[in-house]
């Protein structure tokens, strides 16, 4: 397997950019929609829940790509989400509000989502 790539961003500011040059290296068109969805609400989760929004605090981005497999790791300062399950579903009335579906739509887009700790590890199959 291939060495995980690091990045670290703080706040919201970077997201897109960051996430605009891992697609522009991965080079996987069909799966744009996918990954930008997966990477935006990790790192939006990762702000707003693990680090409270506060700007200082590093968020730690790992990935690779196998040819096959996209791993990602998205690591905050938080305390850690032992108890938080992933939903497998949602409630028509929750689908539209502004918070609460970030765990429930990486893992509709993805093929295995676990918490460990202060980390979310997310794969994705890409063939």
């Amino acid at each position: 397997m291939n060495k995980m790539k690091e990045l670290i961003v703080y706040g919201l500011e970077q997201n897109q950019t960051v996430i605009d040059e891992i697609l522009q290296e991965l080079n996987v068109e069909e799966y744009i929609f996918e990954i930008r969805l997966i990477l935006s609400e990790a790192l939006l989760n990762a702000f707003f829940h693990g680090n409270k929004e506060d700007i200082t605090k590093p968020i730690i981005l790992r990935y690779n790509f196998d040819g096959m497999m996209l791993n990602v790791e998205v690591e905050d300062c938080g305390t850690g989400l032992e108890s938080v399950e992933i939903p497998q579903n949602i409630s028509e009335e929750n689908i539209l509000k502004e918070d609460g579906r970030g765990l429930f739509l990486i893992n509709s887009f993805s093929d295995e989502v676990k918490i460990n700790n202060n980390r979310l590890i997310i794969k994705k199959a890409l063939n």
